[in-house]
């Protein structure tokens, strides 16, 4: 007796759904053959293999001039020296009306800005903006249960190939809370995605030292460290959709408490391996251009605003980094027909309240401010827009990141055969993209306080099923 659900080919199915023809019929030439979508669904499970529509290439589908490139200085970004940008004066004018006015719309019981969302973005900050180490080496505790190293305990460093090593990472980090993980190598190309100055001011070094070190005005990485382990954490679209209120803002301090506590416990478990593990203060980006790392390790692909958009999670996760010696085999970039998507889509610049998301056609090497990175042919932000809007908002705003296409709900079969048809037929982008907003998965700055009023929630919000 069959165990399959239906036996409907999935070209029957797409000639049902009225989308065979035209070109996405070589999708059935592409892909595998299934008996049905729980066959193509399960195919997507198996080990760490991802989608079969997801293709590995050798560089991303972002065009990169490397000879343009440079090591960023990250205290050019706005989150650390917007008052360089706008001068002292003006920039502590809207500090001060931001605490103002957050304080009367709270009195007002104002929806998205009531004393429970702020409790909420309170409760969901402690562990990002205090709370937990953001040290460049990890938290160093000794505890009864953690000694530090393998040293400690008499034993020799772990041993294992490379392609050993990346397996029991992506295992280990899974577990310990990663979304995805890939990994790059730092070559002398990918060296330039390592800050040259970090956020406070230190200038980061590669030398040739055994081990790491940290003085009052740099930071050393040793050259035998060559490998960088990108990792995701997911949020939760639903709060999402609220920004830009507290709400929104609640899940963006979420994610990133979660993952300064992730880079802790994934910088133990390197440690104790035996080997080094170096990161930094997630509040901008560790020691690293992390949405640039994410896509060369083949993470994601480069999206229109910014970000790196990923198969599994959209714009619907943060990104981390850890930097390590432990010999790891590295990943490729991808395509799966993001990029070409986000060229067409502009719903995010669209939306963009400030204006700093760019909605033109045509791509540019020219970067918006000094804090953009140089070298990628793309759509580059005007993060003093960016930052201005968030003062007069009260709050980070996140709306690009809601209403990216690829941020949905996406469990349901007909999102894989989207999915996979972006990937392989882009004729099709501006048909999905409409039917996007057609079909109710579009931004609609919904109603922020509704969210307490939701059934179900799964834990941290971001079970993409419910």
């Amino acid at each position: 007796m069959s165990i399959n659900h239906s036996t409907v080919s999935r070209r029957d199915f797409m000639k049902g759904l009225g989308l065979a023809g035209g070109g996405i019929g070589t999708l059935a030439v592409a892909g595998p053959t299934f008996s049905d979508l729980d066959e193509l669904l399960s195919e997507s499970t198996a080990g760490n293999k991802r989608d079969w529509w997801i293709k590995d290439q050798d560089e991303p589908t972002v065009e990169i001039d490397w000879s343009m490139m440079q090591r960023h200085d990250a205290t050019k970004i706005p989150q650390v020296s917007y008052a360089n940008y706008v001068g002292k004066d003006v920039a502590n004018a809207k500090g001060a009306k931001q605490k103002e006015d957050r304080k009367q719309w709270i009195l007002e019981n104002k929806s998205g800005y009531t004393l429970k969302d702020y409790a909420l973005f309170d409760a969901a900050a402690y562990g990002w903006q205090v709370g937990f180490s953001h040290d460049f080496f990890g938290d160093t505790t000794v505890t009864p249960y953690g000694m530090g190293k393998p040293g400690d305990l008499g034993v020799p460093i772990w041993q294992g190939s490379p392609e050993e090593n990346s397996a029991i990472i992506r295992k280990a980090f899974r577990f310990l809370g990663a979304g995805t993980v890939s990994v790059v190598e730092l070559n002398d190309n990918h060296r330039k995605l390592i800050d040259g100055v970090d956020w406070d001011g230190k200038n980061i070094v590669f030398e040739e030292v055994e081990t790491a070190s940290e003085t009052t005005t740099k930071r050393v990485i040793p050259n035998k460290c060559k490998w960088a382990i990108v990792f995701s954490l997911p949020m939760s679209e639903e709060m999402n959709k609220r920004a830009p209120t507290l709400l929104g803002d609640a899940t963006t301090a979420l994610s990133y408490s979660l993952s300064t506590l992730f880079q802790i416990r994934a910088q133990r478990f390197v440690r104790m391996l035996g080997y080094q593990g170096l990161g930094s203060y997630q509040f901008v980006n560790n020691v690293s251009i992390n949405p640039a790392l994410a896509v060369v390790s083949g993470l994601g692909e480069q999206g229109r605003l910014g970000q790196c958009i990923m198969p599994e999670y959209g714009t619907m996760a943060r990104l981390g980094s850890i930097i390590t010696d432990l010999p790891l085999s590295p990943d490729k970039p991808i395509d799966a027909g993001i990029w070409r998507f986000c060229q067409t889509c502009k719903l995010c610049a669209t939306h963009c309240p400030s204006g700093a998301l760019n909605p033109d056609d045509t791509l540019s090497w020219d970067r918006k401010y000094e804090g953009n990175h140089p070298g990628k042919k793309a759509f580059l932000c005007d993060g003093i827009k960016c930052r201005t809007y968030w003062f007069e908002s009260t709050s980070l705003c996140s709306i690009c990141v809601a209403t990216c296409v690829f941020a949905k709900k996406d469990k349901a079969g007909i999102h894989e055969v989207v999915k996979a048809t972006v990937a392989t037929t882009p004729i099709f982008n501006t048909i999905f993209k409409n039917m996007d907003q057609a079909f109710g998965y579009n931004y609609a700055n919904r109603d922020p306080e509704s969210w307490w009023d939701l059934k179900t929630q799964p834990m941290f919000g971001f079970n993409s099923n419910i």
